[in-house]
């Protein structure tokens, strides 16, 4: 209904590999409208790689769909605000890793998500699994860690711009 072909997504394939699910269009059920009724083409840029935006660094590997895709909106939403040429050369670090990127100045290192929590001190980090929406560009434009912005504009009297899953749990 999407137009995401079912290869175009490596855990598919690992569902796929264990017998989770009916991948086989044949298989399934249509109830209501078509899918050609239905059919609107998602926009998933990160599935193509990050090559659309070569003036940032990308380590990506073992990083959840959500947090890829909100990292390429990120990223747009840089180039729509005019701030995508000023934040050049940052390396946006996302998914469980073994070690950080070497050579990466803590201020140019954006590490991204509770996959890399452990190298919060490394970097500037965005909390949450995903982050909030709005987490990502706030942490690069101020170069400040996710939470320490939420703090700041709660003392200050403004209104809280995002939340993580788990703060949202918590109420």
């Amino acid at each position: 209904m999407v137009g995401l072909g079912v290869d175009q997504v490596s855990y598919f394939n690992t569902a796929r590999e264990r017998g989770l699910g009916n991948f086989k269009e044949d298989g399934i059920e249509i109830r209501g409208k078509s899918i050609k009724d239905v059919f609107q083409q998602i926009w998933l840029p990160y599935l193509e790689g990050f090559d659309h935006w070569p003036e940032c660094n990308f380590y990506t590997e073992n990083a959840g769909s959500s947090c890829l895709g909100l990292i390429a909106c990120t990223t747009e939403r840089m180039k729509a605000r005019g701030t995508y040429d000023k934040n050049a050369g940052i390396s946006i670090v996302v998914g469980k890793k073994k070690e950080l990127p070497k050579g990466v100045s803590k201020e140019k290192m954006i590490l991204f998500g509770d996959c890399v929590k452990k190298y919060a001190k490394d970097g500037i980090y965005v909390h949450g699994c995903p982050p909030g929406e709005s987490a990502p560009y706030d942490s690069i434009m101020e170069r400040m860690d996710s939470e320490e912005i939420r703090a700041k504009r709660v003392a200050g009297g403004q209104p809280q711009m995002y939340r993580t899953r788990q703060q949202s749990e918590e109420e």
